[in-house]
């Protein structure tokens, strides 16, 4: 069921949603790097008159990882919308690899 317009025309994302994934990867190992950053020692001498943008990533990094695995979600959810349309029998697997790439994704992003 591909998704509708206001005006009645239909929305074809495959052109787009390899780069929605891209995307999402690259925001997982940039929110990884900061939430490490974050922790470190080093991290914690940081004060806000240094690095302002540093303090506020480490007042917000919950909310912004939090951010980070709602987009992957809505991500996983578009593909596999874009999949129930295809009817080939290579596609009857795939939503299970999508999920194993999210549980994937959200594991590299867990703390030590």
């Amino acid at each position: 069921m591909p998704f509708v317009r206001s005006d009645g025309s239909k929305i074809k994302l495959d052109h787009i949603l390899p780069w929605l994934h891209f995307s999402g990867a690259l925001l997982i190992v940039v929110l990884n790097a900061l939430f490490s950053a974050i922790q470190s020692p080093l991290g914690q001498e940081i004060s806000a008159g240094e690095s302002p943008g540093f303090a506020w990533f480490r007042s917000h990094i919950t909310t912004c990882m939090g951010f980070g695995l709602v987009y992957l979600i809505l991500v996983c959810w578009i593909q596999l919308r874009q999949m129930r349309q295809s009817s080939s029998v290579v596609n009857k697997l795939l939503p299970l690899l999508v999920c194993l790439e999210l549980l994937g994704v959200m594991g590299l992003g867990r703390p030590d």
